[in-house]
């Protein structure tokens, strides 16, 4: 198993925790996380942000459908199952459980997390709303 490797299950065990603490062990001081949905720096940004992610969803499950690796980038793409358990871009907690997937760039620095671009399918949240 090489570091990457390490760092991709690393990060998939942090996201199973469920806990923010967990998850921002992974990233820099100084790291830059940005989504459709926002664009923060630091870990106080991201706290905020994981915060309101784990407040939103528990996930269940998460498989790792493939990893690039480019000199410190790395790309995990990953499908998820989490249910639906709290508010989340307007969209009241339903209980339910979906699948989605994640698409996350990553660039590495000293084995942490110094850049994170992520994008998921949130067109399944709201799906719940129908």
């Amino acid at each position: 198993m090489s570091s990457d490797d390490g760092l991709v299950d690393q990060m998939m065990a942090a996201m199973l925790s469920n806990d923010p603490d967990v998850v921002l062990e992974m990233y820099a001081d100084d790291c830059k996380v940005s989504d459709p949905a926002m664009q923060l720096s630091g870990k106080a940004g991201l706290r905020q942000a994981v915060e309101y992610f784990f407040a939103a969803f528990h996930m269940e499950s998460i498989e790792v459908d493939e990893v690039v690796k480019n000199g410190p980038t790395l790309i995990i793409r990953s499908s998820w199952s989490v249910v639906h358990k709290g508010e989340y871009l307007g969209v009241p907690p339903s209980g339910k459980t979906f699948d989605t997937w994640n698409i996350m760039w990553l660039i590495v620095r000293d084995g942490k997390i110094i850049s994170d671009t992520s994008v998921w399918d949130a067109g399944e949240l709201r799906r719940l709303e129908e």
